[in-house]
């Protein structure tokens, strides 16, 4: 994992600092820690997908997940398995902590094009992460 890059990412969460411009790094080190962790690779066992985070006043972004192996890029890929769309700001808060998923969707700040229980995997792959980048 680039140390470097996550002691940014950490100081940034750490000082309520985290928002929309930190999102492109803040899966890149999503991804190297679902390559390299453990337990991030125990979560998406079996678990083959393609979650787009789209944010409503900017670009989108997507992570997919292949026989336990992570990647991620800018865009809209086809045949994505969920689509978790919000304000960049709402993104960036559920991905640093500062706001939980669950409620961001059901006070319809987050809306979910795909199975619910992506999402749900998504959450909880979310916040493995967010342990491995403040560890």
């Amino acid at each position: 994992m680039d140390a470097n890059l996550k002691k940014k990412l950490a100081e940034k969460i750490d000082d309520s600092e985290f928002g929309v411009g930190d999102i492109a790094d803040y899966l890149v080190l999503f991804v190297q820690a679902g390559n390299e962790n453990d337990d991030v690779k125990d979560e998406v066992e079996g678990w083959n997908r393609v979650v787009v985070l789209q944010l409503a006043d900017s670009d989108a972004y997507w992570i997919k997940v292949v026989d336990g192996e992570f990647s991620t890029g800018t865009g809209h890929p086809e045949g994505a398995d969920v689509v978790l769309k919000a304000k960049g700001a709402t993104i960036a808060a559920i991905l640093c902590g500062d706001k939980d998923a669950t409620m961001a969707y059901t006070t319809g700040s987050l809306k979910i094009d795909g199975k619910l229980s992506d999402a749900v995997k998504m959450r909880s792959l979310i916040g493995a992460v967010r342990e491995v980048i403040e560890d």
